[in-house]
């Protein structure tokens, strides 16, 4: 038996959603924790009840996109840990690993942190880094990371549990650092370059949403791309300068040429050169959600 259990309450609470939650159960059992997963999406008053009702040891998240309620922080003995998958605190909140492939990131930082929302804390404990590599895509990038995620669990169990935790760094930290908007993250502007557009778009590539944007009214999903002419024509940013192979299209962006190489859209009529894909002004139903 993990010689922590035998002399600890070791239970605690894990939100994670599908991705990561399974390995992360089996790992915490196979040490011999009493693990609990809790819906990622429960709500404040939920999560401060089920924590009063069962004292566990601590909360564990992973890639937290809203910040702990501050009322479990009023038994000092509670904590929130929390592994994310990007540089702290640039890249906290939602979708770490998109956002920060969309940047040109060519490393991804994975950290282990404790949260206290109540002090607007946050302490590094320990974190690792994975490349970012040409033909990566947000998956393959987001599987490595919870590989790297589960190693600095285990090297830090027992840090983890010792009352005062040292940091290898501190920084302040606020909801609205945590809780910020990036529901348009997976919309294409056109009016990019076309680098930061492929960026995006295996940044949400399968199992992912994919990328939306809409050409001839007709809402589009685009899974695949690549990089072809980096010379800009003089046509507006979206316009289609022809096929590509047997189904894909050649687009021009705000800098460069963009191969779509898989897309659906919504419509099955045909894309012809000279259509041209909606500027995010003219996109309102996606950005909305409709």
């Amino acid at each position: 038996m993990n010689p922590l259990s035998s002399r600890m309450n070791t239970q605690l609470f894990l939100l994670a959603d599908g991705f990561v939650q399974p390995k992360l159960i089996e790992f915490f059992r196979n040490h011999s924790f009493d693990i609990q997963a809790i819906d990622p999406g429960i709500s404040d008053q939920g999560l401060v009840a089920a924590v009063e009702l069962n004292n566990p040891s601590f909360v564990l998240s992973v890639n937290l996109d809203r910040y702990p309620p501050d009322g479990l922080f009023e038994n000092r003995d509670f904590k929130w840990l929390n592994i994310h998958f990007g540089k702290l605190p640039e890249y906290a909140g939602t979708h770490p690993v998109q956002r920060a492939m969309i940047n040109g990131e060519t490393d991804i930082r994975v950290n282990l942190c404790s949260i206290n929302s109540f002090s607007g804390s946050l302490g590094i404990i320990d974190e690792a880094g994975t490349p970012v590599f040409f033909d990566d895509t947000g998956y393959t990038v987001s599987v490595r990371c919870a590989e790297l995620g589960e190693q600095i669990i285990e090297e830090n169990l027992r840090k983890m549990f010792n009352p005062d935790i040292e940091f290898t760094r501190s920084e302040a930290t606020w909801r609205k650092i945590w809780e910020r908007d990036f529901d348009m993250l997976n919309i294409v502007n056109w009016h990019r370059t076309a680098f930061e557009i492929h960026n995006q778009i295996r940044a949400f590539s399968r199992p992912f949403s994919g990328v939306g944007s809409m050409i001839n009214g007709s809402d589009v999903t685009i899974w695949e791309s690549e990089l072809a002419d980096p010379f800009s024509f003089d046509v507006a940013p979206g316009t289609v300068l022809g096929k590509y192979k047997r189904s894909g299209l050649e687009v021009a962006t705000g800098s460069g040429t963009l191969r779509i190489l898989e897309f659906e859209c919504a419509n099955k009529w045909d894309i012809v050169k000279g259509d041209c894909f909606a500027d995010i002004e003219e996109q309102p139903k996606i950005y909305e959600g409709v």
